[in-house]
């Protein structure tokens, strides 16, 4: 199991909904007095982006030093530390999520957790 270290930015994760959680990643300059940051924000469901973009904006619009807000899906295959696939299945990026599939000659030991135990 791959653990993801994040900062938890309990004002955002607390106003969006008490299923999210959201983590610091990082940030970066983007001119003399701005800098953007990246978060990855997890739901236990799968929202669309409109709706995520949405509530930020909703969230964010109070605060001054927030010019813009952009919602990007996360590829979850590109990343061992956020898919759940066993070494034997292989990962499909959904919008919003991934699919884990086991690979031929290879058989799903637990069907209710789709590819993430296969033998």
């Amino acid at each position: 199991m791959h653990i993801i270290y994040c900062v938890f930015i309990t004002k955002v994760t607390g106003a969006l909904d008490s299923d999210i959680s959201v983590c610091y990643l990082s940030s970066w300059p983007v001119h003399p007095y701005r800098s953007a940051t990246s978060l990855l924000i997890e739901w236990n469901f799968a929202p669309s982006l409109n709706n995520v973009t949405s509530k930020l904006h909703e969230l964010l619009r109070h605060i001054l030093e927030v010019s813009s807000v952009t919602v990007k899906d996360v590829d979850e295959c590109a990343h061992v530390a956020l898919r759940k696939c066993s070494l034997q299945a292989e990962c499909n990026n959904t919008m919003g999520s991934y699919v884990c599939t086991c690979r031929q000659d290879y058989a799903d030991v637990e069907p209710s957790y789709t590819g993430a135990h296969c033998t």
